[in-house]
């Protein structure tokens, strides 16, 4: 009974490192696709110079932190919604559980 629990615990262990990494190249890759989608909306260079990404918890975010990058992607009243971050999300969501499966099977 020992070995069994420990082989499941080993595996865990494994499964969790490879989940880990697979969020940050996962977060990397929607990181980049929203940088890319913000190209066209270009003034400043600040905006396209801050999307990041955090791995916390068994989850990942992207965003930007700055104040005026949600009112470039979902609109205001006297402007139209330049969506941005979503589209990045959406083109890449095929790719992820591929990243997962990739990383899972080479911890293995």
């Amino acid at each position: 009974m020992s070995e069994s629990y420990n082989n499941i615990n080993q595996t865990a262990k494994v499964i969790l490192e490879a989940s880990q990494e697979s969020l940050s190249e996962i977060g990397a890759l929607i990181r980049d696709a929203y940088k890319s989608n913000l190209q066209p909306h270009v003034r400043t260079g600040r905006l396209i110079a801050s999307p990041t990404y955090d791995v916390k918890e068994g989850s990942v975010i992207v965003g930007s932190d700055v104040e005026y990058a949600p009112f470039l992607e979902y609109g205001t009243s006297k402007m139209r919604a330049h969506p941005c971050l979503r589209p990045a999300v959406d083109a890449n969501k095929d790719a992820i559980p591929n990243i997962m499966k990739k990383n899972i099977q080479e911890k293995i």
